[in-house]
């Protein structure tokens, strides 16, 4: 398998940005939720891909954890060497539990990385910077498999 470039996996990532949020969702017509968006973008870069199954609107954490051992391989990187293209799990209500997916992007002009994720608040896809809020949530970190290495 080729590597794919991790400016790939983001362009592939941002292409979201604005579909709405759905529960389950797997399309860009029907809409994502963080998981579906992960799923569409693993199939637009490798292909189709098995589907990972129903969940309750509160994940369980090992669930997540097993649909990003499904589309990627664990890293062990802390939230400061995280890189463009990394999929970040993230915790939601329980701290260290993970809940939510985002796929890190990268922001040019102010050089810092951003996230692409599909958000139940404002109710679509989309990018905005990782601050101390989500920072603080991290749990650990995937990447796609054959991820080039960054090179911003």
């Amino acid at each position: 398998m080729q590597l794919i470039a991790r400016d790939q996996i983001v362009a592939q990532a941002r292409s979201w940005v604005g579909v709405p949020f759905a529960h389950m969702g797997r399309s860009r017509e029907k809409g994502v939720d963080c998981a579906g968006l992960v799923h569409g973008v693993y199939a637009s870069l490798y292909g189709e891909v098995p589907e990972i199954g129903s969940y309750p609107a509160a994940p369980n954490p090992n669930h997540v954890l097993a649909m990003l051992d499904r589309y990627g391989v664990k890293s062990e990187k802390t939230q400061e060497q995280l890189q463009p293209g990394d999929v970040a799990a993230l915790w939601g209500v329980d701290p260290g539990t993970p809940r939510h997916v985002a796929i890190i992007g990268w922001d040019p002009m102010c050089r810092r990385i951003t996230m692409i994720h599909a958000f139940s608040k404002p109710k679509k896809v989309v990018e905005h910077s990782w601050d101390q809020f989500w920072a603080k949530r991290y749990v650990c970190a995937y990447e796609f498999p054959n991820a080039a290495p960054w090179e911003g």
